[in-house]
């Protein structure tokens, strides 16, 4: 696991987009498309025409209350109001969306794999990080891990009825973090001895 890390890397450091918030996102993995409200209620704001349309935007989390907004064209429990729809797509504009997803794939299936090992090899593993990667190399595989972790937190809550305690690949991740910490930890549990 530590070879293939080290390996992959490159191709993992940045490779997900921060929004204006500094939180790391990836896009939807399926097509988008305008929703318009044809019957439903609204009434006059100061601002203008309040739609109603029970909808809350899942970037923003704000109420949409404009007469149009995006939808998973697969049907997924994902919204979003016109002006983060605009937002996300100039954020993905350019970028190599294949790169994204590869990245919390080859994340996930890295955290996984290091969960489901036996203790030796996880305690192994986090030796391997602490004495023999280099400070940068260990840094930059923290921050891309943390980066996809950050992520998946934004997509658990995209669906309306999805259960964070059953989305096992988010608590491999949670685990594959810890594993990093206790890395991170290491080298001064060391000088204590």
């Amino acid at each position: 696991l530590p070879c293939m890390l080290a390996a992959a890397l490159p191709r993992l450091s940045g490779a997900l987009v921060k929004d204006h918030r500094g939180l790391s996102v990836l896009p939807h993995p399926h097509r988008m498309e305008q929703k318009i409200l044809t019957n439903g209620q609204c009434h006059l704001s100061i601002s203008g025409i309040v739609y109603h349309t029970k909808r809350a935007c899942d970037n923003c989390d704000r109420p949409i209350e404009d007469i149009m907004w995006f939808a998973c064209a697969e049907g997924c429990e994902v919204d979003f109001c016109a002006r983060c729809h605009t937002m996300l797509q100039q954020l993905f504009e350019g970028r190599d969306l294949d790169r994204c997803f590869w990245a919390e794939s080859f994340t996930l299936n890295c955290a996984k794999g290091a969960m489901r090992a036996p203790a030796e090899q996880r305690q192994a593993f986090i030796e391997i990080l602490a004495f023999d990667w280099p400070l940068q190399m260990f840094q930059d595989l923290v921050r891309a891990v943390a980066d996809v972790a950050d992520a998946k937190v934004v997509h658990l809550q995209d669906g309306a009825d999805m259960d964070v305690a059953e989305d096992a690949d988010f608590w491999h991740l949670v685990g594959f973090l810890q594993l990093l910490r206790c890395a991170n930890q290491r080298p001064a549990k060391e000088e204590e001895a």
